[in-house]
């Protein structure tokens, strides 16, 4: 597959297939992530009427963990090579990075836009699907890197 720009190849060789693969599973965990943030978000503001920026974190915390869950035991299943929590730590703190863009961005759409303060699903998807970017980048190659490859580098 070549993509091009005015002419000129940018990538000349095939996508790998396994790539295409682990892309589309972490994008299908992250619409799954997305609900469960969204649906909790819903949940504490309209149920429970917590604090803006509290519900907020409290659901992309919970986001996040379901989403490690999964991508660990489908998008990445034969690269679990370290214990759970371990796992669970380091995938936290490398998409922490991906947290800070989905939480600020998200914020500031809703400081910035009166249409975002009252329509929450916007600026939700529009800071979740940046942050899946980032997400996937340091997910497949610091988290759930093959612990073969690791030792073959070093």
């Amino acid at each position: 597959m070549f993509f091009m720009l005015d002419g000129k190849h940018i990538i000349d060789k095939q996508v790998n297939p396994s790539l295409i693969r682990q892309a589309l599973r972490f994008w299908l965990i992250g619409l799954a992530g997305f609900l469960v943030d969204a649906g909790i978000l819903y949940l504490y503001r309209t149920v429970f009427d917590v604090d803006l920026f509290l519900a907020r974190g409290c659901s992309l915390s919970i986001a996040m963990t379901v989403s490690w869950y999964l991508n660990r035991k489908w998008t990445f299943p034969s690269q679990n090579n370290r214990h759970a929590i371990n796992e669970w730590l380091c995938y936290l703190a490398v998409n922490s990075a991906g947290a800070v863009v989905n939480y600020s961005l998200f914020i500031w759409l809703v400081m910035s836009n009166n249409n975002f303060s009252k329509h929450l699903l916007i600026p939700l998807a529009i800071s979740s699907g940046l942050a899946a970017v980032v997400s996937f980048v340091l997910s497949k190659y610091l988290v759930f890197r093959n612990a073969s490859l690791v030792a073959a580098k070093d």
